[in-house]
């Protein structure tokens, strides 16, 4: 949880750096105006404030559906057995070192929600206040959360896909294992996997 803050704080400083130095190196046009500040507030503002505030939206009322589904996966007992044989293989690799929680993958994958909804809702209300103000720092801020929520969306993304992946692994075993049981019982040779 402290690592995953710490990489969420320093990755929001360095695109919001990186992006009001974009917008220093783009400089001013003929007429003295920012280049960026007024492609920023002409063309980008309402689309990412509408963007951000469906996306905040969006996950914060299916948050508890899909994590509700996702929960799913640690309950089945295939789940279980891996976690075991996980287990196993961390305290044999690393004895000093404290045994995962069980739920941990799971908690992670809440705490990255609950961040997704929280940075996309701040997102879009940046969008329409401190995005008015025709400061490059002010820009700077904007664009740099922009960045850093859709990069934590990512992230979330890669977080939901894994964990869907490792559900359907356990699926899959658990239909052969039954299938083999039910050949087993009816006396038909079984063919190894």
């Amino acid at each position: 949880m402290r690592a995953f803050a710490i990489i969420l704080l320093v990755g929001l400083i360095a695109s919001v750096a990186a992006c009001t130095w974009l917008i220093f190196l783009l400089g001013l046009d003929a007429a003295g105006s920012w280049i960026c500040i007024s492609v920023y507030q002409n063309s980008l503002r309402t689309p990412l404030f509408s963007g951000f505030l469906t996306v905040g939206s969006f996950l914060l009322t299916l948050k508890t559906a899909i994590l509700l589904r996702i929960k799913d996966i640690y309950d089945d007992p295939e789940y279980e057995i891996k976690w075991e044989n996980y287990v196993t293989q961390e305290k044999s690799a690393n004895p000093e070192k404290p045994a995962p929680k069980y739920y941990e993958p799971f908690t992670n994958l809440g705490i990255a929600m609950m961040a997704n909804v929280v940075f996309a809702m701040l997102t879009a209300f940046l969008q329409v206040s401190v995005g008015f103000v025709p400061n490059p720092f002010a820009v700077g801020i904007c664009l740099g959360f922009a960045i850093t929520t859709t990069a934590l969306l990512l992230f979330l993304w890669y977080l939901i896909s894994s964990n869907l992946m490792s559900w359907f692994a356990t699926l899959e075993a658990k239909r052969i294992r039954e299938k083999n049981e039910k050949l087993a019982k009816a006396g038909t040779p079984v063919a190894p996997n």
